[in-house]
């Protein structure tokens, strides 16, 4: 079943419970020691997959009370998959080589500009740029 989603004027497919089908693709890297015959240790595979998605509260309630599940643990566990990702992001930033080809100076001119397109004066926006970047750790 399809219908046109009235905001976007996009065709949106449903199944036969009313759900919106969501579809997606993911890739993964097949594992060093994958039993699988006929897999390629270290290929990358993508994977298409669908799952259903709401566009209202009535069907998002009727989901969580057939599953029974509990709309603060379901927040609660969002909150902390958001932090983790962002967590692990972080970190992982730290380790990956710088591939910018900008200088320091061009950086920091950037970020004069954009501080002054939030709303900052000239001179406030360098002197929050000139602030930040002295508070950086002394490469050795």
């Amino acid at each position: 079943m399809t219908d046109v989603n009235q905001e976007e004027g996009a065709v949106v497919e449903r199944d036969a419970d009313g759900y919106i089908v969501g579809n997606d693709t993911l890739t993964f890297t097949v594992p060093k020691d994958t039993v699988k015959e006929g897999a390629v240790a270290g290929a990358e595979i993508e994977k298409a997959f669908s799952f259903r998605q709401v566009d209202s509260d009535d069907l998002a309630n009727k989901i969580i009370t057939e599953k029974k599940w509990d709309l603060q643990e379901l927040v609660n566990r969002k909150l902390k998959a958001d932090a983790r990702s962002n967590a692990y992001q972080a970190e992982l930033l730290q380790h990956k080589p710088i591939t910018t080809t900008r200088t320091p100076e061009e950086i920091a001119e950037t970020m004069v500009r954009d501080a002054i397109r939030m709303g900052f004066s000239e001179s406030d926006a360098r002197a929050y740029v000139d602030s930040m970047l002295s508070s950086l750790p002394k490469k050795a």
